[in-house]
């Protein structure tokens, strides 16, 4: 569970030394594989009541199951192997990864291991203010799709 955000007090200019009467956090889950999003907000709000918190209001907006890939399919081997070709330095595999997307929804539909892969570098900073990606990472992914691309033929 991780604080995207706080708010409470008087935020104006100037100074007003008052006791805040409501305050606000926009917070959210990254689930494993097994938890659905509603069960868990159903589960943090009971847990709220229970510890005497009625007055705490507590809004679902959005949810997304997890996904876990097999990184053991000749699929995703394929990829990996495919993408130390053009990764000197190596590449960084990781069965799972913080992230919103539907690749739990696509695996239910048609039951295929999938995995993601960006075009940053170690120094791209990902959602940072001064995200970044050097155009040579672009070129390198462009050949890389082209590549893995190829190998279904």
């Amino acid at each position: 569970m991780s604080i995207e955000g706080l708010s409470s007090g008087y935020q104006g200019q100037g100074v007003k030394t008052i006791l805040p009467s409501a305050a606000s956090a926009k917070m959210e889950m990254r689930l494993v594989p097994g938890l659905s999003p509603q069960h868990v907000f159903e589960k943090i709000n009971s847990h709220l009541r229970k510890l005497g918190f009625e007055h705490v209001k507590v809004t679902y907006t959005l949810g997304e199951e997890s996904y876990r890939s097999d990184m053991s399919a000749p699929a995703i081997l394929t990829i990996i192997d495919l993408a130390k070709q053009f990764y000197e330095a190596g590449v960084s595999v990781l069965p799972t990864a913080a992230g919103t997307g539907p690749m739990h929804t696509v695996y239910d539909a048609l039951g295929i291991p999938m995995l993601a892969f960006g075009l940053g570098n170690p120094n791209s900073r990902d959602h940072g203010g001064d995200e970044n990606v050097n155009l040579a990472d672009y070129y390198t992914h462009i050949e890389l799709i082209k590549e893995l691309i190829r190998s279904y033929e």
